[in-house]
């Protein structure tokens, strides 16, 4: 069962409240060398990050659960616990309490707090998977000063399309590999270069505010399968 030990609210009006809840079993260790205070910061940072690139109005309060590694481990399973430092899942971030707080778990929960939102009024599921977790990786590797694509990135993804390792674009499910994440980045950022940031965060934001998907595309000018084609020449084409 998940306690929860306390509830504090993040100062300011904007990007509106997030609320975190700290696990019972984190008692002892909530305020030792100020590690509380630390991951409200990173929220707080990972909030506004987002919400500033997405321009939008956050409608609830972002949810976020700090758990006891063994918690954590107990709610989510043995596999998750190893691979992920946080994940957004029921309409809130977990965070496997106890890591390092760094620029990468900063970055990661920048990663997180772009699902959430997306989803702060119940429209994450309108979106494509490799969009959902395109347009994360892209506000991650920005949180983290990681630029684009490079070439070793671009050449890993031609090896892995012509070995059949990854498929289409739009074939891209849940749970992603790597290899996925990478194919997901790199296809928001080509979907940017081609259409313009600026004219791909309002395609994100009218969707999560309410629009079709078919209406959001209509309005860059394309549709997910016209696009998913685009993006599978572009890998092909790599010759580095």
């Amino acid at each position: 069962m998940l306690g929860a030990l306390a509830a504090l609210a993040l100062l300011g009006s904007s990007p509106g409240p997030v609320i975190v809840n700290w696990d019972a079993e984190l008692a002892d260790d909530i305020k030792r060398g100020g590690y509380d205070v630390a991951v409200t910061q990173a929220l707080t940072g990972a909030t506004n990050h987002v919400v500033r690139n997405i321009g939008l109005t956050l409608p609830r309060a972002i949810v976020a659960t700090v758990h006891a590694p063994r918690s954590y481990e107990r709610n989510f399973g043995a596999a998750a616990a190893q691979r992920w430092w946080a994940h957004y899942q029921g309409g809130q971030v977990h965070i496997n309490g106890g890591i390092a707080i760094d620029g990468e778990f900063s970055g990661m929960l920048v990663h997180e707090m772009t699902h959430a939102v997306l989803d702060a009024a119940g429209k994450a599921g309108n979106f494509d998977t490799w969009l959902n977790e395109g347009l994360a990786e892209v506000f991650e590797h920005e949180a983290m000063g990681v630029g684009e694509v490079d070439d070793v990135q671009r050449l890993f993804l031609k090896d892995a399309r012509r070995n059949g390792e990854i498929g289409l674009l739009t074939s891209v499910r849940a749970p992603l590999d790597a290899s996925r994440y990478l194919q997901s980045f790199a296809a928001v950022t080509l979907l940017m270069q081609r259409h313009g940031r600026a004219k791909v965060i309002g395609f994100y934001r009218a969707i999560a505010t309410g629009s079709s998907a078919d209406q959001a595309w209509r309005g860059l000018g394309t549709d997910p399968v016209a696009f998913a084609k685009v993006f599978d020449a572009w890998v092909a084409e790599y010759r580095g």
